[in-house]
């Protein structure tokens, strides 16, 4: 990792987080957004914790790297009697439907 890299720069947004959450998709990784409780928030790894701030945090998301993310993506899925197969490139993500 380049050292001018922050942990913000490899994982998904906090908006995308709240909503894999929201959505119960868990899964092991070691980097967390952490709200406090005057609403900064700041990404961490897992057990990397400000112990004698932990009661200023007020929330703890669980976030994922974008391999991370690909590596859980089925191969493909069935809606409505449709099969769509995914096919990942480097700029963009495209979902294709075989009838």
């Amino acid at each position: 990792m380049n050292p001018k890299t922050s942990f913000e720069d490899i994982v998904v947004s906090l908006a995308l987080a709240r909503k894999l959450k929201e959505l119960s998709i868990e899964y092991p990784t070691p980097f967390y957004w952490r709200i406090w409780d005057d609403g900064y928030s700041d990404c961490v790894i897992g057990g990397y914790d400000y112990e004698k701030y932990h009661s200023r945090i007020k929330e703890k998301i669980p976030t994922y790297t974008s391999t991370q993310l690909i590596e859980k993506l089925p191969f493909s899925f069935t809606f409505q009697g449709i099969r769509f197969y995914f096919s990942i490139s480097k700029n963009e993500i495209f979902l294709q439907s075989i009838l």
